[in-house]
């Protein structure tokens, strides 16, 4: 008899699934009931090398996430929410293990089994409709689909409607017995998925067993649309040749972001601003003029938005009355688009792009906002021609890569408070949230080695921290009235995070920079 051990060590399903993707080439995979991340680890791990999008309603396993995927690119992780056949907000069954968490309450075949299955608590969490996860475009363009929600993968595919036309292939749990309540049989799956959506089940292996009877409880079914079934079979019976190279030709027919960026946008000062070294030495010229050669190596269009004109050689400059606001930075390029391809990056003035960059942006999903913090940099005492590290500022984003299409979405919507302006706090927390309010995915992200440089100095002043801390967290207050979204459970834990700081004044300024903002993006 299989042990539910040696079920975890052989990984049958997940090892078809890998080589199905790299036979047909799949670029876009559909991760929902992610968990804490198990499954696109493992994905990885045999040889995937496309994007994922993971979906998972427990804010804890969302950051878990969050956390161990900051290094891959292609790892996206959206907002705290299930999915389903509609859109709605529904009670989640929390279990002590925590994978085991559903929409439906545990069935006592199963507690019988698995206690640590048992519901320890309970949260309201929001279920988009499957169809509406992603951009339509992107949507569209999902090749593969992964489902593992306990008891709730009937309404997951009920949820596809007719956007998905790209999909080939799919994995899903089934259930041999009743394992949650209410939940659909594994022929009623099997049926919808085979005669439904047209789709051929390649193969079904044992999922979880109970081991004091022998039973199996749950399997995992593989399946392909059916057009392609004689292609699957042939890729499964030769899976060990199954050529990795599929796997990194990119990201399908709308490609990666490009070698370079559409645009530079940045807010440069009347003069250069003073960086001196142990020794008193000012570089604060040389820097500058440095950051500017950087920005366009990456673009021929860098657009400074300030009240000075530029002071560098190349740079375009759009004249404002006042510190341009993030609102003004985003009306101006949504009114004249910088066009091309590729991401527009705001950053801030004093950043230097090194030329990892590069390698970096053809990874990049052109349909995702990416934000990174900076490595700060300093002087070598004895050779002022090298930089030394001085340490990644993690608790500060300093440069966006911005889908063109999100900075006319956030424009006509109005998404961001016209009192954050570019280089006072917090603007750098409202960008991404934004983003999410626009309904655009985001990734934070850390690179090595790093390539977004900032040479460190002392910061003699931190002007409108308490004010625009105040205004921040008003804000989000109010967007926990509008209707609920994606965005609620997110809002709602940040809300209830700080509330339960405690302390004066300062003290919630300092969890509100050091723990619960980084949380919320």
């Amino acid at each position: 008899m299989i042990t539910n051990k040696e079920i975890a060590e052989q990984k049958l399903s997940e090892t078809a699934f890998a080589a199905l993707l790299r036979g047909f080439g799949a670029t876009r995979l559909l991760d929902v009931g992610a968990s804490h991340g198990l499954f696109a680890s493992v994905i990885r791990h045999l040889g995937y090398t496309g994007m994922i999008y993971s979906v998972e309603p427990q804010p804890d396993c969302r950051r878990r996430m969050t956390r161990s995927g900051l290094g891959d690119l292609r790892w996206i992780v959206l907002p705290s929410q299930g999915a389903g056949a509609e859109d709605s907000v529904m009670t989640l069954n929390v279990s002590e293990n925590s994978v085991s968490s559903s929409f439906l309450a545990p069935h006592a075949n199963h507690l019988q089994t698995e206690p640590t299955v048992r519901t320890v608590g309970t949260r309201q969490a929001y279920v988009s409709a499957t169809r509406s996860l992603l951009q339509p475009n992107v949507t569209a363009a999902i090749d593969a689909l992964k489902v593992d929600t306990q008891g709730y993968e009937l309404n997951v595919m009920k949820g596809l409607g007719s956007s998905f036309g790209g999909l080939k292939i799919i994995l899903t749990e089934l259930s041999s017995i009743p394992c949650y309540e209410g939940g659909p049989s594994l022929e009623d799956v099997d049926d919808y998925i085979v005669n439904q959506m047209g789709f051929a089940r390649v193969s079904l292996t044992p999922a979880y067993v109970d081991e004091a009877s022998g039973v199996i409880q749950q399997y995992d079914g593989v399946y392909v649309r059916r057009d392609l079934l004689e292609k699957a079979l042939e890729i499964l019976a030769n899976r060990d040749a199954a050529p990795l190279a599929e796997a990194n030709r990119g990201l399908g027919q709308d490609g990666g972001a490009g070698q370079g960026l559409a645009a530079v946008v940045v807010s440069l000062p009347g003069k250069a601003p003073k960086r001196p070294d142990a020794q008193d030495r000012d570089f604060g010229q040389s820097w500058l003029e440095s950051c500017g050669k950087s920005w366009g190596s990456y673009s021929p269009r860098v657009l400074s938005v300030s009240e000075a004109q530029s002071i560098l050689p190349g740079v375009k400059w759009r004249k404002v009355s006042q510190k341009p606001a993030i609102r003004d930075i985003f009306a101006t390029l949504a009114q004249a688009p910088p066009g091309g391809e590729g991401f527009v990056l705001l950053t801030n003035a004093d950043i230097l792009l090194g030329p990892q960059l590069r390698d970096l942006l053809p990874q990049m999903d052109p349909n995702v906002l990416y934000y990174c913090s900076r490595l700060d940099v300093r002087i070598n005492a004895r050779d002022p021609r090298v930089l030394e590290p001085d340490g990644v500022y993690h608790i500060g984003y300093d440069a966006f890569f911005l889908p063109q299409e999100l900075i006319s979405r956030i424009h006509r919507r109005g998404l961001i408070p016209g009192e954050f302006r570019i280089g006072e706090p917090w603007w750098d927390y409202v960008v991404p949230i934004a983003a999410l309010l626009a309904g655009y995915p985001t990734k934070k992200f850390l690179a090595e080695p790093h390539p977004i440089l900032h040479m460190s100095h002392v910061i003699t002043s931190r002007g409108r921290l308490e004010e625009n801390a105040e205004i921040l967290v008003d804000w989000l207050r109010s967007l926990l009235k509008l209707p609920a979204s994606p965005m609620t459970g997110m809002l709602a834990e940040f809300i209830e995070g700080y509330d339960s700081i405690e302390g004066d004044h300062r003290s919630k300024l300092r969890g509100l920079g050091a723990s619960v903002i980084p949380g919320l993006t």
